[in-house]
């Protein structure tokens, strides 16, 4: 069985996940994306999750004018990434 290595980031709001620290570009290397939507408070309602691999995040991000701020915002990676509600199937996104 081939091995696979996987890394998550949350957001509790509804903007972008930070992705500064992501180094790993690898056929094997995944990256989940956990958005509460503005509503973390709310238990009732299923966040949205998104898998990228890693070899696909580069034309995901946004780099800030100033190169400090590397992002992932949740408008792009809902044109570019699989959308999958917890415990639902594949949607499509907004």
């Amino acid at each position: 069985m081939k091995k696979r290595f996987i890394s998550q980031k949350g957001l509790a709001g509804t903007t972008s996940w930070p992705v500064d620290n992501v180094k790993v570009k690898a056929d094997d290397h995944f990256l989940i994306f956990v958005s509460f939507l503005g509503r973390i408070a709310n238990h009732t309602v299923a966040p949205e999750v998104y898998v990228v691999p890693s070899k696909r995040l580069g034309p995901l991000v946004y780099h800030s004018p100033n190169g400090k701020r590397h992002v992932l915002q949740l408008s792009r990676i809902c044109l570019e990434a699989p959308c999958v509600r917890a415990h639902e199937q594949p949607l499509k996104c907004r």
